[in-house]
């Protein structure tokens, strides 16, 4: 059987500089989908307490860095950055999106 290693999916191409601008790949930590699965401004409180962030108005996001919460289409936001709390498994659909 081969062997597999893991490969970052732009490796060497970056960081690239084309005049002022900069691209470099960042890692965003565990990558989460919420879907609520009923009042969505309850889940908005408890992803405040848990993670210091309130549910993003469509097109938006919310956070800081190292944690953010990324709208994602309706009735859904992904949550960058470290595991969700258990506690929003209550509230949502949690649904691991890292590679």
């Amino acid at each position: 059987m081969d062997k597999l290693t893991v490969q970052e999916p732009c490796a060497g191409l970056f960081p690239l500089e084309i005049g002022e601008v900069s691209v470099e790949a960042v890692d965003l930590g565990v990558l989460t989908s919420l879907s609520p699965l009923g009042d969505a401004s309850a889940l908005s409180a408890a992803l405040q307490k848990a993670h210091g962030l309130a549910l993003p108005k469509p097109g938006r996001a919310t956070g800081k860095d190292g944690t953010r919460c990324i709208w994602f289409g309706r009735g859904e936001v992904l949550l960058a950055g470290p595991p969700p709390d258990k506690a929003l498994g209550k509230l949502a659909a949690l649904v691991d999106q890292s590679d």
